[in-house]
């Protein structure tokens, strides 16, 4: 995907690899030309400068139970999510709601 801002100068460039990027690595200037040359279709752009690079993955996650003795997870601690869209956001906070009318029962 490929987004460019207010400025004409500015590109935001995204691929959905299917994880295949190893996040543990320096993203490059090489691996950006290299993503963008594959996801445009063409080879003559020169990305010239990189202000800001930085990675994320579509894998989601979810603990097996939210509870383990008096410990109880939710948002983050419980699950992850791309932070598109805030998805994330929005279950940890159905979860805090969730949770908030189980331990009022409880009292």
């Amino acid at each position: 995907m490929h987004i460019v801002g207010q400025r004409r100068d500015c590109l935001h460039l995204m691929e959905f690899d299917n994880a295949a990027f190893d996040r543990t690595q320096e993203i490059t200037q090489e691996h950006i030309q290299e993503v963008f040359n594959r996801t445009a279709g063409v080879a003559d752009v020169k990305i010239a400068k990189i202000h800001l690079a930085s990675s994320f993955t579509d894998r989601s996650k979810q603990v097996k139970s939210y509870r383990r003795g008096r410990v109880l997870l939710a948002g983050d601690a419980a699950h992850i999510h791309s932070p598109l869209e805030a998805q994330g956001l929005n279950v940890g906070l159905g979860d805090a709601m969730n949770l908030g009318w189980k331990l009022a029962a409880m009292v």
